[in-house]
Parts: C-alpha cells; structure tokens; sequence
C-alpha cells in the first residue's frame, strides 16, 4: 500500500467512525452588521437602492392603473356612439315574395345601403336583396321592400346595413 492509499483508508476510516461535527463554516455564523453591510455595498444593495426600486414600482403602478382607466373611459363611455341601427317592424309573406318593414337610424345626408332577406322554416335564406337607401335630412325613418323569394318565407329581416 503507497502512503496516499493508507492516508486515504484513515480518513475513511475516521469518517465512518466518527460522528459528523456541527458545521462551524462561515455560512452557519451569523453575520456581524459590519461584514453584512461591506457585503450590500459590494453587490449594490443598500437602503437607498431598495427605496428607490420601492418608490419606482408604486410610481410604475399608479401610471399603470392611469393608463388602464384612460383606456375604459376612451373606449367605453366616451367612445363613439353606434352610427346605425336597423329595427325590424314586421314583414308580411306571400307564396313567391315578402315585403319587410323597418326603422333605420342613420346620420343625416348620408346614403345607406341594407341587406333585406326572407328565410324559410328552416332558417335557410329563400330570398335577399341589398337597398340602397339616399341620403336626407332626417335621422329616423321608415322603409318597406319586397322581395322575391325561391319559396314560401315564414320570416322576413334586415341582415345588416352599412355606410355606402
């Protein structure tokens, strides 16, 4: 046996024997304020930095929750208002055509284009036409269309309108 094997076999042999010691590295002392302190100043921890990162997230926040409340009054309450709408005011049906009645708000003096259809039992489109409606002077008012259908409509609607 060389000198380092039998070195070897007696602190092996001391390490099995031998109950483990408390650990008395520097990990297990508690740090003197000093030693503490020479430590935050080295890896840039101090007081003043930990206020300032404090004062930087409640600012970041605020500004945050500003923007957030910005965004819902803009969009939501202060948004535009719907520019037209379509109500249905009822249809009467025959066995080849469907007449559709309805209210249209609209912009003053622009044109309007709507899609007027009739469907069957089934939900299925029998019939459709797009009217396009001129521009006038008033915002509210009355329309009646007919339209021809492939088959008896149970039903007659305005699909949608839009701006032309």
């Amino acid at each position: 046996m060389s000198t380092e094997q039998g070195a070897a076999a007696d602190t092996s042999a001391t390490r099995t024997s031998t109950p483990s010691a408390p650990a008395t590295d520097a990990s297990a002392r508690p740090a003197s304020p000093a030693f503490a302190a020479a430590l935050d100043a080295r890896y840039g921890r101090s007081p003043n930095r930990r206020t300032n990162r404090r004062i930087l997230a409640i600012v970041g926040g605020v500004v945050l929750a500003v923007l957030v409340v910005s965004w819902v009054l803009w969009t939501g309450i202060l948004g535009a208002k719907a520019q037209l709408e379509a109500t249905d005011l009822g249809h009467d049906t025959t066995a080849t055509e469907t007449t559709v009645r309805w209210s249209l708000t609209a912009p003053v003096n622009t044109e309007v284009s709507c899609a007027v259809e009739a469907q069957n039992d089934n939900h299925g489109i029998v019939g459709w036409k797009i009217v396009r409606l001129p521009a006038s002077d008033q915002q509210v008012r009355q329309f009646s269309e007919t339209v021809r259908t492939s088959e008896r409509a149970v039903t007659g609607l305005i699909n949608r309108c839009w701006l032309s």
